[in-house]
């Protein structure tokens, strides 16, 4: 069956909203891990944080970058139809592997993102020069938010 344009909307917004649940999760894990941790000689000398990092988190990044790249040549960069809670999702570049930089930049560059979103993207994109940006506005989850989007 063919889906109407706003299904297909609703289902952009609603993987958008995974995709960006999923790029937060395991580095807020990793925050608590290190506030908990942090006597702790096993998880400080044998840098637990840093094979988590290069085992799942850098290859789960080029992925979910991917996909968001994907669908925003297909649909469009998020706008206030499809971001209805002002989610900062321009934040998954903000972990995107190099080798995805001039593909990043070029999509974002025709796309609709905001000013301020391409240029926190663009900090990223330049080996993070200077100071990041936080939008006002934008809805930053806390870590417990994060960690009860999981519970559904």
């Amino acid at each position: 069956m063919l889906k109407t344009h706003k299904q297909e909307k609703v289902k952009y917004a609603e993987e958008l909203k995974d995709l960006y649940f999923e790029d937060q999760s395991l580095r807020r894990v990793i925050s608590v891990m290190r506030r908990k941790c942090e006597n702790d000689s096993i998880f400080r000398d044998h840098e637990i944080d840093r094979v988590i990092f290069n085992a799942i988190i850098n290859k789960q990044d080029s992925l979910r970058s991917l996909r968001f790249l994907e669908l925003i040549e297909r649909h469009g960069y998020p706008d206030e139809t499809i971001n209805t809670e002002n989610i900062a999702y321009y934040t998954i570049f903000l972990h995107s592997p190099n080798s995805l930089h001039d593909r990043i930049n070029s999509v974002l560059r025709s796309s609709s993102i905001s000013e301020e979103e391409y240029q926190a993207v663009k900090w990223h994109l330049n080996n993070r020069k200077g100071i990041p940006i936080f939008i006002d506005g934008m809805k930053y989850y806390s870590d417990a938010e994060i960690f009860d989007y999981f519970k559904k």
